[in-house]
């Protein structure tokens, strides 16, 4: 995972196995990383990553992440979703 200095990251479900590891990988490679996930844990700071504490699954929450500042100072570049349970369809 070359080129990815300085690029914004998001890693949803970001503190599971696969989504942490994915996350400290992109710190590693230099990316501004955002975790979110439900579970509430202190693992995102001591990577340096930003978290959020947020069910993707629920529109509100999504609408109210995009309207903060700290996501919205830079594009996102770099997406994953290691694993998204949907407990419904939102259509956005």
């Amino acid at each position: 995972m070359r080129g990815l200095k300085d690029r914004v990251a998001v890693v949803t479900g970001g503190l599971g196995d696969l989504g942490y590891a994915t996350a400290t990988r992109f710190v590693e490679e230099g990316c501004k990383v955002t975790i979110l996930d439900l579970k509430a844990n202190e693992q995102a700071q001591a990577i340096g990553a930003v978290y959020w504490q947020i069910d993707i699954t629920q529109t509100q929450a999504l609408h109210a992440l995009s309207s903060c500042r700290v996501p919205r100072a830079a594009r996102w570049q770099v997406n994953v979703t290691p694993r998204a349970q949907r407990r419904h369809a939102t259509a956005l």
